[in-house]
C-alpha cells in the first residue's frame, strides 16, 4: 500500500504512463520496459461541508474535519485553553467531502481500473459520477474498487460521504447481549462505544490525551490503472543469517490478465542476483525466488552496529518490454522474540542475529490527534531523539494507528527495533462474525505494508485486554453465562483470527497475543513481560521499582509538567497555575469514572512532597516536576538493568504526546527534551555504572550490552557538596559481556569518612574516558534533606562551531541544573546536569535562539530559596 502526501501541484501521475528504465532481457542485454501500472494521486481541488448543507469549503485530502474547519477558520485552535470542550459537536456531525478530476480515454481503456483509499474515517460511502461504488467501516483498512464501468472520460465527480461514529454505533451499545466496558479514563463519555468502532481509540480521549473524535479521507487517494500483469506486492524474507552467508527468500504476488511468459530479475545494490523465467496464467498466483548472499552486512540495532540497509529491486517484464517494478530498502537480519523455559520461568528476550539484546525504549504513541500535521521531519525528530537517547526499541501502542510508512523506514535506517501492538487497548471488543472478518482483513492490510522493514522485530495482539478483563475487576461485573461468552469471543479475536491473519501476512515472526502477558491471573512475573503501576497510581514509593521485576518491563512511568514555553503557547497568563480550568483540561490523568480532574495532580504532590521541598512558583513547579519524574523513573530503568539477564528489556511510558498536555512523555508535544529524556540518553549508555544504596552498604553494579569483556579501573570520589572533593577510592574491575555484574559491596561508612549524609555526594566514574559509559552520582539522602546552598554559577557564552557554548562552574554543588529561553523553546546539548564545586562543563545550543539576555538558569536549590 502506497502513502502518498498531496504536493499542492498539479495532479500529476506518480508512475508515468511510459515510465522507461533498464531491465534485463532474457540474452543478458539491456532493454527500455514500458511500465504497466500508472497510479493517479486524487489530492487536489477538494471541498467540505456538514451533510445536508451547501458551504462548500477548500479542504485537505489526507487530512480531517478539524483541521479543514480550522484552516477555514470555522473553529479556534483545539489545543488552546479549553476549546476542546467547545469541539464536541464536530464529530456528531455526518460530513460530505467532493472533488472533480478529469482522466483520458487511456485509463478507461486499460485492463483494470479502480480507485484505491488508503485510509477513511470511518463509515464512508463513495459515489463516482453519482453511483454509489464503495462502502467503509474501519479507519485502518485499504479500501480499492473497481471503478472502470463508472468512470468517463473527461470531467469525474468523487463523493465522500462520512457518517458519525455515535450515531453508527450507538444503536449496537443498546441493542448488545451485554456490555463491553473500557477504561472510564479513556473514552471519556457517559456511554462508551470506542470498542465497537474499527477506529483510533485514543480520538475518543485517553488519560494524555483529548477526546477530538475526528473524521475524513485521512490518507491518500488514488486511480490505479494497470495492463497485462503487475506486482501485486512482495515479502522479502531473511532465511538463515550469518557473518558469512545469508538467505533471502522473496515471495512474489503476481496479479495477472493475461497467459504469458515473463522474466524476474532481483538486483541487491545494483547486482543482479537472481533471474528466472516466470509463467502467467489470468488471476493471482504466488511466486518463490530464492538466493544467497556471501558475506552479508547484516542489520543492527542502534548501540550495537550498522543498521546497513540494502538496496532491493524486483523487475517482472515479457519480451516485448512491458512489466513492472518493485524497489525497497531491506535489512538482513534475524529476529525473534524468545519464550523458552528456563530455570527462572519464562524467558522474554529478543534475539537479534543470533545474540540476545537487552531493549532500552519507551513507548510510542500518535504524534498529534490530527495525523495530516505528521511530516517525515516529525518522525525523524522524535526517532532522532530516541537513537540519540541510545534507545534500540519503540513499542507502537495499541490505542493509536498502524503508523505511516515514514516511521517504520527511519527506524530502518537508525537501528530501531519496533514492537507492533495491534490497534485494541483497554477495553473489551466484539466478537461477532462481521467483526472479526473486519479484523482479519485490517491486520493483513497493514502487516502487509509493513513486514518489509527489518525494524519490525514482533506483532502483539493488544494492550491490556486481558489484565483489564482479569485482574481490574470487570470480569466479576458479569454472570458466568457472560464471562463464558466474552472469554471466548477474547480467544476468538486474539488467539484465533489475528494469528490466522498473520500466517496469511507475515509468519516470520512471533506474535504474542497482549501485553502484559504475565504479571495476573496466576501467571506469574517470571513468565512474560509486565505492566506496573504500583509506582503512580498505586502511590508506593520509587524503591519498590527494584522489587517487582519481570523478564521484560513493556510499560511503566510517572508524570510530569511540559516546560514553560510549551504552557505559554496553549495558556492566556491568567491561566498559568496548577489548578487553573485549562491546566486541569491539559491534565487528563482522572483515574476512573469519578472524572476526579485533581487526581494527576495530587499524586505528582504525593511524591513530590515525598523528595523535594514546596516550590515556590508555578515556574519552578513544573521544572521541579519534571527532576522528579526523571529520577524515580531513572530508579526503575537503574533496576531493570541491574536485573539482566532476568529482564531483558525496558520500554517506559511514554517518549511522545499528541498534544501539550501534563503527561508521562519524555517530550513534550512541541518536541522539547525534557530532564527524563535527558536522563535517558546517559541511563541507555551501553555501559552503565548503577550503584545502590541499600541498609547502610554501597552495592556497585556494572551493566554492558558489549559483546565482548572489559576492563577498566573505577574510581569512586567522595564530596562534601559545598566544600569540594575530600577522597578517591580506586580499583580495577572486569566488566562481563551482555550482562549485569555486581562488582563490589561497600560499607558507606567506608566511602564517607565522616561526611554527613546530606553533604554528600558519591561520584562513579572510570579512568579510561573510551568506556561507553557516563558517571553516577549517589547521595545518601533524599534531594529535600541535602543542605543545598544557592549555587554562584559562574556563565561564559562563546560561539563554537556555529553554535553558541555555555560554559558553567560552580562553588557549591548546583544540583539539577536547568538551562532555558524562558518563554522560547531552546534545546540543549545537555540539560538537568549536576555540577559539583569547582567542575566546568560547556554546553552547546542544539536549537532556539540564546543569548545572555534571555538565558536563565536554575537549580534545585532556587526552586525555595
Amino acid at each position: 500500500m502506497m502513502n502518498t502526501r498531496a504536493t499542492g501541484l498539479t495532479v500529476i501521475l506518480l508512475m508515468c504512463l511510459a515510465t522507461a528504465f533498464t531491465y534485463h532481457a532474457n540474452n543478458g542485454e539491456k532493454s527500455v520496459m514500458i511500465m504497466n501500472t500508472q497510479i493517479l494521486p486524487l489530492h487536489q481541488n477538494w471541498y467540505f461541508t456538514e451533510k445536508g448543507e451547501n458551504n462548500w469549503k477548500p479542504a485537505s485530502v489526507p487530512g480531517n474535519i478539524h483541521m479543514d474547519l480550522f484552516e477555514n477558520g470555522m473553529i479556534e485552535d483545539p489545543f488552546f485553553g479549553v476549546n476542546e470542550q467547545e469541539m464536541q459537536w464536530i464529530g456528531r456531525k455526518d460530513w460530505t467531502w467532493k472533488t472533480r478530476f478529469n482522466i483520458e480515454e487511456s485509463h478507461i481503456s486499460a485492463h483494470n481500473v479502480f480507485l484505491r483509499f488508503n485510509g477513511l474515517d470511518t463509515y464512508a460511502t463513495v459515489y463516482l459520477n453519482g453511483e454509489q461504488i464503495l462502502s467503509a467501516n474501519n479507519m485502518f483498512r485499504t479500501w480499492q474498487v473497481d471503478v472502470k464501468q463508472a468512470l468517463r472520460t473527461g470531467e469525474n465527480d468523487l463523493e465522500v460521504h462520512i457518517r458519525n461514529v455515535f450515531d453508527e454505533n450507538h444503536p449496537k451499545w443498546e441493542s448488545a447481549p451485554f456490555r463491553l466496558m473500557a477504561f472510564p479514563n479513556n473514552d471519556q463519555a457517559d456511554t462508551m462505544i470506542a470498542m465497537y468502532s474499527r477506529k483510533a481509540q485514543f480520538h475518543y480521549g485517553w488519560d494524555w490525551g483529548p477526546r477530538l473524535v475526528t473524521s475524513g479521507i485521512w490518507r491518500a487517494v488514488e486511480l490505479v490503472t494497470w495492463n497485462d500483469f503487475r506486482i501485486e506486492d512482495l515479502h522479502v524474507i531473511p532465511g538463515q543469517v550469518t557473518e558469512d552467508r545469508a538467505t533471502l527468500t522473496t515471495r512474489l504476488e503476481i496479479e495477472s490478465a493475461v497467459t504469458g511468459q515473463a522474466r524476474a530479475v532481483i538486483t541487491l545494490n545494483g547486482r543482479e542476483m537472481l533471474s528466472e523465467a516466470v509463467e502467467l496464467s489470468p488471476g493471482n498466483q504466488i511466486r518463490e525466488f530464492e538466493f544467497e548472499i556471501e558475506n552479508p552486512r547484516l542489520w543492527w540495532t542502534n548501540g550495537l552496529g550498522e543498521p546497513y540497509l540494502y538496496d532491493y529491486s524486483i523487475t517482472l517484464a515479457d519480451k516485448d518490454g512491458r512489466g513492472d517494478q518493485r524497489t525497497l530498502k531491506t535489512g538482513i537480519r534475524s529476529v525473534e522474540l524468545a519464550r523458552n523455559e528456563d530455570e527462572d520461568g519464562r524467558e522474554f528476550q529478543v534475539v537479534l542475529n543470533g545474540i540476545p539484546v537487552f531493549m532500552k525504549g519507551a513507548n510510542y504513541i500518535p504524534q498529534d490527534n490530527f495525523q495530516n500535521r505528521v511530516t517525515r521531519a516529525h518522525y525523524e525528530y522524535i526517532l532522532g531523539s530516541a537513537a540519540g537517547a541510545n534507545m534500540n526499541m519503540l513499542r507502537i501502542w495499541g490505542g493509536g494507528i498502524y503508523e505511516e510508512n515514514d516511521f517504520y523506514e527511519v527506524a530502518d535506517e537508525l537501528g530501531i527495533l519496533v514492537w507492533q501492538d495491534f490497534m485494541f487497548a483497554c477495553a473489551m471488543y466484539p466478537g461477532d462474525e462481521d467483526y472479526l472478518e473486519n479484523v482479519f482483513c485490517e491486520v493483513v492490510d497493514n502487516v502487509k505494508r509493513i513486514r518489509n522493514h527489518p525494524s519490525v522485530a514482533l506483532y502483539c495482539g493488544n494492550n491490556e485486554n486481558e489484565i483489564a478483563w482479569y485482574q481490574w475487576g470487570w470480569k466479576q461485573q458479569y454472570s458466568d453465562e457472560v464471562q463464558e461468552k466474552f472469554e471466548q469471543d477474547m480467544h476468538n479475536l486474539f488467539y484465533d483470527t489475528i494469528p490466522r491473519a498473520l500466517a496469511e501476512a507475515d509468519p516470520t515472526r512471533q506474535y504474542t497475543p497482549s501485553s502484559p502477558v504475565a504479571g495476573f491471573d496466576g501467571r506469574p512475573n517470571e513468565t512474560g513481560d509486565l505492566h506496573y503501576w504500583g509506582v503512580w497510581h498505586g502511590q508506593e514509593p520509587f524503591s519498590t521499582f527494584n522489587d517487582v521485576n519481570g523478564r521484560f518491563m513493556s510499560e511503566y512511568g510517572f508524570q510530569s509538567y511540559p516546560e514553560l514555553s510549551t504552557i505559554v503557547r496553549f495558556t492566556d497568563p491568567e491561566d498559568r497555575h496548577l489548578h487553573s480550568e485549562v491546566m486541569l483540561s491539559h491534565q487528563r490523568c482522572m483515574a476512573d469514572d469519578r472524572r476526579d480532574r485533581e487526581y494527576g495532580n495530587r499524586l505528582i504532590q504525593t511524591y513530590m512532597d515525598r523528595h523535594y521541598r514546596q516550590p515556590k512558583d508555578f515556574e519552578s513547579y513544573l521544572y521541579v516536576s519534571q527532576v522528579l519524574q526523571a529520577e524515580g523513573v531513572k530508579e526503575a530503568i537503574m533496576a531493570h538493568r541491574r536485573s539482566m539477564p532476568f529482564t531483558m528489556g525496558t520500554l517506559y511510558w511514554q517518549i511522545n504526546d499528541c498534544w501539550p498536555a501534563a503527561s508521562w512523555s519524555s517530550i513534550d508535544y512541541y518536541g522539547n527534551w525534557k530532564a527524563l529524556h535527558y536522563f535517558t540518553r546517559d541511563l541507555y549508555r551501553n555501559i552503565l555504572i548503577a550503584p545502590r544504596l541499600v541498609d547502610g552498604i554501597v552495592q556497585l553494579h556494572v551493566v554492558s550490552d558489549e559483546l565482548h569483556p572489559l576492563e577498566a579501573r573505577m574510581n569512586i570520589d567522595t564530596w562534601n557538596i559545598n566544600s569540594g572533593h575530600s577522597h578517591r577510592t580506586e580499583f580495577d574491575v572486569v566488566i562481563p559481556p551482555n550482562t549485569a555484574t555486581l562488582i563490589r559491596e561497600i560499607p558507606l561508612q567506608e566511602l564517607s569518612r565522616g561526611i554527613e549524609p546530606g553533604d554528600m555526594a558519591l561520584e562513579f566514574s572510570f579512568t579510561d574516558q573510551s568506556i561507553p559509559a557516563s558517571r553516577q552520582i549517589l547521595f545518601a539522602a533524599e534531594p529535600k534533606d541535602l543542605n543545598l546552598r544557592l549555587p554562584d554559577v559562574n556563565v561564559r557564552l562563546s560561539e563554537s562551531g556555529g553554535k553558541t557554548a555555555i560554559t558553567l562552574s560552580t562553588d557549591v554543588l548546583a544540583k539539577n541544573i536547568l538551562l532555558s529561553a524562558g518563554h522560547e523553546a531552546a534545546r540543549f546539548s545537555d540539560n538537568y546536569f549536576d555540577l559539583l564545586p569547582g567542575e566546568s562543563r560547556t554546553v552547546t545550543v542544539e536549537s532556539g535562539v540564546v543569548t545572555s539576555e534571555n538565558l536563565i538558569i536554575r537549580s534545585l536549590a532556587d526552586t525555595w530559596q
